[in-house]
């Protein structure tokens, strides 16, 4: 397959400011389900009350 038509290049060039978002990301992300988990955990001992 051909993208030089649609994109005007065929060389690759990847976006660095990207990579520095998905870096990010992919640090926080435990930190996010282990604040998630400990809501649902507090939620759920305010029903169980």
């Amino acid at each position: 397959m051909d993208f030089t038509g649609h994109f005007g290049t065929s060389e690759f060039k990847p976006v660095n400011g990207r990579w520095v978002v998905e870096l990010t990301f992919s640090w926080f992300e435990p930190f996010i389900r282990l604040i998630e988990s400990t809501n649902n955990f507090f939620t759920l001992q305010k029903v169980l009350r």
